[in-house]
């Protein structure tokens, strides 16, 4: 079983990943719609059926591409031919997979972008200047000064500046490159704690308990260390970033 700091060290390149797959992504939107650089105001992706198209395939492709960085830095955590930790890792949680949860990311993507991108035809920024802009506010898209004049100019179609945030959930961070690093530190973590109750099932445990692996408050994870668990139960990662850690619980213990 890999250690908890290559676990941790795993998860950080997680950021890397997402960073470097929407800047390519982007880069391609930001083109595509070039040809529309007239509409200013108006802009908005479906103002052409294969505008509106190309965009949703690029978006489809940027998931889909994060998923498989994501999945294969998961399978080299877990030193097994299979890939059932992988599996078990973008699978259902809380109602949503690993792919449902990027998707979700995407859209909100989708809608953020078309915003800046109407914006800097209204401004005539060149697509350089776009990219600069949409990079530099990536932790935080809405802090972009000029978004604030945007969303007081009725004159702005783009859904986003027109109606707000459609796509905005309770519990999603502004940060789109947050959100979607949280997603594959996520699939990594679960993998890692889905490997390590499988070692110990197969060494012909029964029972396990957890203990912390950091001294960060947090009332959940001191909760889930107070008892043990069979075996077949995952408990662990309690919460995004958790760090605890699993260990056996023999009869005689």
């Amino acid at each position: 079983m890999r250690s908890l700091d290559e676990l941790v060290q795993m998860m950080s390149k997680c950021r890397n990943d997402v960073d470097s797959e929407l800047r390519k992504k982007i880069d391609v939107i930001l083109t595509i719609c070039e040809p529309y650089r007239n509409y200013g105001y108006s802009f908005r992706f479906d103002v052409s059926g294969d505008l509106d198209k190309d965009v949703n395939r690029i978006l489809v492709l940027l998931s889909d591409a994060l998923l498989e960085d994501f999945k294969s830095r998961a399978q080299g955590l877990t030193q097994k031919d299979d890939d059932k930790a992988v599996v078990y890792a973008t699978g259902m949680r809380n109602g949503m997979t690993a792919q449902q949860r990027l998707d979700r990311h995407c859209s909100r993507l989708r809608y953020i972008l078309e915003g800046w991108i109407a914006i800097s035809f209204v401004l005539g920024w060149n697509k350089q200047q776009t990219k600069t802009k949409v990079m530099r506010y990536l932790n935080n898209p809405f802090g972009i000064p000029e978004w604030a004049d945007a969303l007081f100019d009725s004159r702005y179609m783009a859904t986003i500046l027109a109606e707000g945030d459609l796509n905005r959930r309770a519990g999603l961070m502004n940060s789109i490159l947050a959100s979607m690093s949280l997603v594959g530190e996520g699939v990594i973590n679960d993998t890692y704690c889905y490997e390590a109750i499988r070692e110990m099932a197969e060494a012909g445990v029964e029972r396990y308990g957890v203990r912390r692996g950091s001294d960060f408050p947090c009332n959940a994870c001191d909760e889930v260390c107070l008892h043990t668990y069979p075996i077949t139960q995952i408990v662990v990662p309690v919460h995004p970033r958790c760090v605890c850690q699993t260990f056996p619980v023999y009869s005689d213990d």
